[in-house]
């Protein structure tokens, strides 16, 4: 039954995308719906053949799907339909997926319309396994028909041939045979041969492992590109011969190894007199002489050299004659560190054979890598009577290994156990249930040196910092580069050298003492945090984690010493994991909301300003004051959307008082993420326009904090606000290290006197000379100001005589919600407030 557009336009809207929906989401191609060149949707799995989750794909531009060379063919044909030359449309393109992997797709795509405007609804398949059997299905062809003219090119002078003539190809199939190969097999004909399994059909069963692992070594080209063969084969009736094989690898076109063409020669009778003998023993030493590797035979109790191979005298240094007089002379070369083991293995492991590394010191003194292996010959008595052997000088790839060993496990720049390793040797010592603690601390102002002198004199100031712990930490310690400028320190419980607090305080003193850099000299302090084992975790994991908490415990509290984690930490954390969630929700819920505190001008009394002050309505504990989220708010990635909407807010309530003929000016406090994240002056530039507010009736108040953490440009943002005509206050000036100097950099048009000054100027002689230093300041400077935390009328008597110009505080009012503040307006104006001037809630 076919659906047509009648049907279609029948079923709601709903319907309709609940049933496209159900249906593109169980498609097995990819199928999205772009409009305005962003994805509008997408189904599952197109979101797994990119390597996406919906989430991520949705947030994509279709180019970032396209590889560079491909993206402006996929753009024209985009825009072709757009500019509907065409409405459809089918083409291939190479995609990009998350993990950067490259597929080919075959796209089809037809254009929609959506609310009047044209989208583009695409299918992906993906071509690439496809393509890649072609290719497969092509060069099998390809070899297919290479092969087969080897064949018949080759089999005309194999018949001929008076030896066995025959072509074993790369997957162990005979490809060619020619008559005499067929006879001595026992064969009619070379089709009873072709494509058989050649190690299947005559190689004696036992010996077929062993044969298959030759047949490919040769093949790979482990052994010689040309080898002499002998082995044993059973013919069609079950008798054995001895075929003796000259073999030779054959290559294609791209020198990849085809195959093994083999010349081969029944020596079974041969085989069985001395001279035959003789002639095997003549092509072993041939092939053992011209190898690298040292070949040698021995008695079952290796106290007589039957053979060894002239590379012995290059990788040991010494004559084979020596070892033919002294067999033991080899044994006498391995250093006495590893000699008595290596005795032991080979004793052990001779009934079976033997596989053995050591190590072995040369005439001149030089020290070599030995990998010597054995296999034992036994005879009818099935008593091993004979060693045969290899030993193969591994020095190379020993120092390969141990250069691996260095990058995986040590730190490059200070020589140190890296985190890696220093995670393995903590967990190893909880696995024997060994305790001990693990130590992490941070250098405190390395960044600044950093910052200011450069990397490479950072990276001295990290190497004499390891330098430093290496020679204080005891010989049982571990001592590691953690990453960045933290160290971390593994001290095993009864160190040999002393108490654990002991231990510590000379960490804190070797880093405290100077730092002697080229032109400078450099001191520093240690944040340190302290993780026990067992107690505070039950791997290196969880111990580092516990000790990065209680370092930044003690960083923050006051740097330069030491913490102890307790389980409190790790509460306090997860608290702001949640509260950080939680102020994330609230934004997205509108929970917060601006409170207003009113400013005044102390020679007057008039209401010439309020400051807008963050709160949170949370739905079950009520409205709470900044102190209970602000410090979690702050660090978050919401931080500037709350900035951006704070400063929305308060510009809106401005321009409506202004519109009702009450001008205030506003304050809003700055967010450092909003500096971060940029676009600050559009943002101020875009509310003053669209709510018609005068520059000057809106005010920024940023702290120390905003400029001493910001790179230069944050003077030119501050510089381009003023010149929208807004206000600058600086707020708490006098609190932090704020110079004199940023009152003539940054262009400030207030200084706000901090509470604490006010609350103490009556009592303590030193904060009334403060406050009247800050006054005198912003006089000089030309500077307006207000005093924080005005309580009584005495403080503001006070200020008032020194020439502060406004005040704040609870004399002149608490922070309140805006209708409370539109009304204190209205009282201040003298008028009765009219209900109409008060916004809705």
């Amino acid at each position: 039954m076919s659906i047509t557009m009648d049907h279609l336009r029948a079923v709601s809207h709903n319907q309709l995308s609940a049933v496209f929906e159900d249906l593109a989401d169980h498609a097995l191609v990819g199928m999205t719906i772009v409009l305005d060149a962003r994805f509008l949707y997408a189904n599952q799995k197109c979101c797994e053949l990119f390597g996406y989750l919906e989430e991520e794909f949705i947030q994509l531009s279709p180019f970032d799907l396209v590889v560079d060379t491909d993206r402006e063919m996929v753009r024209n044909r985009m825009n072709e339909r757009l500019c509907r030359e065409t409405t459809t449309s089918e083409y291939s393109f190479r995609g990009v997926r998350k993990d950067g992997s490259i597929i080919d797709l075959e796209v089809r795509g037809t254009t929609i319309a959506i609310d009047g405007r044209p989208a583009l609804a695409t299918s992906f398949v993906e071509m690439t396994d496809t393509r890649r059997a072609i290719q497969e299905r092509e060069h099998q062809r390809t070899m297919a028909a290479h092969i087969a003219r080897e064949r018949d090119t080759a089999q005309r002078y194999l018949d001929v041939a008076g030896v066995m003539m025959m072509v074993f190809a790369a997957d162990e199939t005979i490809s060619l045979v020619n008559r005499q190969g067929c006879e001595v097999l026992g064969y009619r004909a070379a089709d009873e041969l072709l494509g058989r399994n050649w190690i299947d059909v005559f190689i004696p069963a036992p010996k077929r492992l062993e044969m298959r692992a030759a047949f490919h070594s040769f093949l790979d080209g482990t052994t010689p590109a040309v080898e002499h063969f002998q082995n044993e084969i059973v013919t069609k009736s079950g008798e054995e011969r001895i075929i003796s094989w000259h073999n030779q690898r054959l290559f294609d076109d791209s020198g990849k190894a085809t195959g093994i063409l083999s010349s081969g020669e029944d020596i079974t009778e041969r085989c069985r007199s001395e001279e035959s003998l003789r002639s095997s023993e003549l092509r072993f030493r041939q092939i053992a002489e011209n190898l690298s590797e040292v070949f040698w035979i021995t008695n079952a109790d290796k106290t007589k050299v039957e053979y060894i191979s002239p590379a012995y005298e290059t990788v040991w240094g010494r004559t084979v004659e020596e070892v033919y007089e002294r067999p033991v002379a080899y044994l006498e070369a391995i250093v006495p560190e590893d000699r008595e083991a290596t005795e032991r293995r080979v004793k052990q492991q001779a009934e079976v054979g033997y596989d053995v590394e050591y190590r072995i010191t040369r005439p001149d003194g030089a020290t070599r890598w030995i990998h010597d292996r054995s296999v034992a010959i036994r005879d009818e008595a099935d008593c091993v009577y004979r060693l045969i052997g290899v030993a193969e000088d591994i020095t190379e790839r020993k120092a390969a290994e141990n250069r691996l060993f260095e990058l995986a496990h040590f730190d490059q720049l200070t020589g140190i156990t890296n985190r890696l390793y220093f995670g393995q040797i903590v967990d190893a010592a909880i696995r024997r249930k060994a305790a001990g603690a693990v130590i992490l601390l941070d250098l405190d102002g390395f960044k600044k040196v950093n910052d200011s002198a450069g990397h490479a004199v950072g990276d001295l100031l990290l190497r004499a910092t390891a330098k430093r712990l290496a020679e204080v930490t005891p010989p049982d310690a571990t001592v590691s580069r953690w990453g960045g400028d933290e160290f971390a320190v593994f001290v095993p419980e009864g160190s040999t050298t002393g108490s654990l607090a002991e231990f510590i305080g000379r960490i804190r003193e070797v880093c405290a003492e100077p730092f002697f850099l080229p032109r400078r000299k450099v001191f520093l302090t240690a944040s340190i945090g302290i993780a026990r084992s067992p107690d505070h975790g039950s791997s290196a994991a969880e111990l580092m984690a516990h000790a990065d908490l209680a370092m930044y415990r003690a960083k923050a509290e006051l740097p330069g010493t030491e913490r102890f984690f307790t389980p409190g930490m790790k509460e306090e954390v997860q608290r702001e994991i949640d509260l950080e969630a939680e102020l994330r929700r609230a934004f997205a819920n509108a929970e917060f909301e601006l409170h207003y505190q009113p400013q005044v001008d102390l020679a007057t009394g008039s209401l010439v300003g309020a400051e807008a002050l963050l709160r949170w309505r949370h739905p079950e504990r009520g409205l709470l004051q900044p102190a209970e989220f602000l410090s979690v708010l702050e660090p978050s990635p919401v931080a500037a959307a709350v900035g951006d909407w704070t400063i929305a807010t308060a510009s809106a309530v401005a321009a409506r008082l202004h519109r009702a003929g009450r001008p205030l000016r506003i304050g809003v406090n700055l967010f450092s993420a909003q500096m971060k994240a940029g676009g600050l002056t559009k943002t101020i530039a875009r509310q003053l326009q669209e709510n018609e507010l005068p520059p000057e009736l809106l005010e920024i108040e940023i702290t120390e904090k905003i400029i001493l953490n910001q790179d230069p440009a944050t003077l030119v943002t501050l510089t381009k606000i003023r010149e929208l005509g807004v206000g600058l206050a600086f707020d708490d000036y006098g609190t932090g290290y704020a110079s004199l100097s940023m009152l003539t950099e940054y262009p400030l048009t207030r200084l706000k006197i901090d509470r604490a000054f006010v609350d103490r100027m009556a009592t303590s002689v030193g904060d009334a000379a403060i406050v009247k230093a800050i006054v005198g300041l912003a006089l000089g400077f030309g500077l307006k100001l207000v005093a924080e935390g005005i309580e009584c009328e005495e403080q503001a008597a006070t200020l008032r005589l020194l020439g502060c110009h406004e005040g704040q505080g609870y004399l002149f009012g608490r922070a309140m919600p805006i209708n409370e503040l539109l009304m204190a307006v209205e009282r201040a104006a003298g008028c009765t407030p009219s209900p109409g001037f008060v916004p809705a809630a």
